[in-house]
């Protein structure tokens, strides 16, 4: 388990992930996805998730 999450309830976990928001635009713009803080990254990092850019 990483450092950051290794005091982190499931439910703190699903919490933080929840914020996350991907938004898509017709025309040029495409998709986007909300700015992650750290531990948003920590955890995708740790289930091997990655956002597309």
């Amino acid at each position: 388990m990483r450092p950051g999450l290794k005091k982190k309830t499931v439910r703190e976990i699903m919490e933080a992930m929840e914020a996350i928001v991907e938004v898509k635009y017709s025309g040029k713009y495409g998709k986007i996805v909300t700015e992650t803080d750290p531990l948003q990254r920590t955890i995708m990092e740790a289930f091997g998730v990655s956002l597309e850019t």
